[in-house]
């Protein structure tokens, strides 16, 4: 796709109301869930600092053998066995800068779910590079390194660039384009934690019209 005929509709797609009225709640008990069992970073389900994960298929099973309706809904809607919901605090004012989710050539899209406390006051803006760069791979936690786990690619703070969409997440499903770089404001000033759902399709189903049309109509 060439990059200058991106529009919003390259970034984010909203499923119905009564779609997530129906889901929201039911995802709410699956991230309780998470909690309880999310001990450390060396648990099945684990506790990371920005949140929940389970990214193994033995972990997602454990999951799924407590919530039945979790993988029907994988099947019917072709995601991976990889789910975890981020926890960022208001009184951090978390920001995350422009990147994209994984590496050039991962999956395109994912599934993304408000949980609890998702506001206006927290907005998803992808972008448009406007000059040449490198990435830069940085892990959550700032760190500059290629071989800590969770390193990213980032685009240079000094990059020009034009804003293709801004989104909040507030009440409804989405599928979120995670191969455009884009970043997260957040202005918030309230002591609460904000908890966002984020479900992996495979590589094999990329952002395409065809698919995109496909799961939301289910």
């Amino acid at each position: 796709m060439n990059k200058s005929t991106l529009t919003s509709e390259d970034c984010i797609v909203e499923f119905s109301q009564e779609f997530s009225n129906e889901f929201i709640p039911k995802f709410r008990e699956v991230f309780y869930f998470f909690k309880e069992h999310a001990v450390d970073e060396n648990s099945l389900i684990r506790k990371l600092h920005l949140g929940y994960t389970a990214m193994r298929p033995e972990a997602f099973d454990f999951v799924a053998s407590e919530f039945s309706w979790l993988e029907e809904f994988r099947l019917k809607f072709g995601l991976d066995k990889k789910l975890n919901f981020l926890e960022t605090h208001g009184l951090e004012k978390p920001e995350f800068k422009l990147h994209i989710d994984g590496n050039p050539g991962d999956p395109s899209m994912m599934f993304n779910c408000p949980i609890l406390n998702c506001t206006n006051e927290t907005t998803t803006y992808w972008i448009e590079p406007l000059e040449e760069y490198e990435t830069k791979l940085l892990c959550e936690n700032g760190t500059k390194t290629e071989k800590k786990y969770g390193a990213t690619p980032h685009i240079p703070d000094d990059i020009k660039y034009r804003i293709i969409h801004n989104h909040s997440i507030v009440d409804r499903c989405v599928l979120f384009r995670s191969d455009i770089f884009h970043g997260v404001k957040n202005t918030t000033n309230r002591d609460e934690y904000r908890i966002m759902m984020h479900w992996w399709f495979p590589k094999s189903i990329q952002w395409s019209k065809g698919n995109i049309s496909k799961i939301v109509k289910g």
